[in-house]
């Protein structure tokens, strides 16, 4: 690249780049060089690592680290294979920015798309003392909503609407009152369809061990002393021992007086639906949150 003008301190200096690779045995390298017609210049910075090969992926470097007084940032692709059966690097949408001093989270996904939620994840960058973080999420209608102090570096998002493309910008926020530069991501989730299904409880870990059919109704009681106190619930967790199809499924909380169940309870005019949508019924722990909040919410 030209010479990086000497009015910025090329040790705050963020590059940020898309990158797609031939071959994932290729070492893509970002360095600094102080004369850029010699290689034995080059310095390393990172090497940057792709998880396939079928697509661009964003990448940042920090320069904060370098020591040195090359004023020249550079790139370098290696491959280990023969002459005759080279690879190939792709580079696209190249800048330069001054780091805040709070580095763009890294590596962010979403997974466990269904028709109302979705379930985001990320990685904290290597700059800064990470206190939280925003999430920004814009639907097709540009519609945005905000989630700020989210700790952690996982988020369930609910009450989001079927067959719609959001777009997510997740920033950190650092402990020097700095925040960094959004990474953003897009995911379109499922249609409204499937089988129909329903539960009947709340945000208590218990052992249960039940069949779930396509079409089935399901129902279990939980008493004062297994919740433990007053408070407010916010979602139900459920264990598939087998991966299976996606779910439409409607959760319903109802005050009974019994202790435990002898037969199945009607639903009556006191049950609250707390959840309508499809569910992703993957192997392991699955959440469902709360996606419908009436008055009052779901004190118990």
């Amino acid at each position: 690249m030209p010479l990086l003008d000497y009015s910025y301190d090329i040790h705050t200096v963020m590059v940020s780049l898309y990158l797609k690779k031939s071959a994932l045995s290729g070492c893509f390298e970002v360095g600094v060089m102080t004369d850029p017609t010699d290689e034995s210049t080059f310095f390393p910075i990172d090497t940057l690592q792709n998880p396939t090969t079928i697509a661009f992926y964003p990448h940042h470097v920090y320069l904060n680290n370098y020591s040195g007084t090359g004023r020249y940032i550079a790139f370098r692709w290696r491959t280990y294979t023969a002459i005759f059966d080279p690879h190939y690097a792709w580079v696209d949408d190249i800048t330069l920015q001054e780091s805040t001093g709070c580095a763009t989270v890294e590596e962010l996904s979403a997974s466990n798309v269904t028709g109302t939620s979705a379930v985001l994840r990320w990685n904290d960058g290597p700059i800064g003392t990470v206190t939280g973080h925003t999430i920004e999420y814009i639907d097709s209608d540009s519609t945005i909503t905000t989630i700020t102090d989210v700790v952690g570096n996982e988020f369930a998002l609910s009450w989001l609407t079927p067959n719609t493309t959001y777009n997510v910008n997740v920033s950190a926020n650092c402990d020097n009152d700095s925040t960094s530069l959004p990474a953003s991501i897009s995911f379109t989730t499922a249609c409204a369809s499937g089988g129909d299904l329903l539960f009947g409880e709340e945000n208590h870990i218990t052992s249960r061990n039940f069949p779930i059919h396509k079409y089935a109704l399901t129902e279990e009681i939980y008493t004062a002393s297994e919740i433990g106190a007053a408070r407010n619930l916010q979602s139900v967790s459920f264990h598939c021992t087998t991966a299976g199809s996606d779910r439409n499924i409607a959760l319903y909380l109802m005050p009974v007086e019994q202790s435990m169940l002898t037969g199945f309870i009607p639903i009556n005019s006191t049950a609250v639906k707390v959840f309508d949508g499809i569910v992703n019924m993957s192997a392991g722990w699955v959440l469902l949150r709360w996606l419908l909040q009436p008055p009052g919410g779901h004190r118990r």
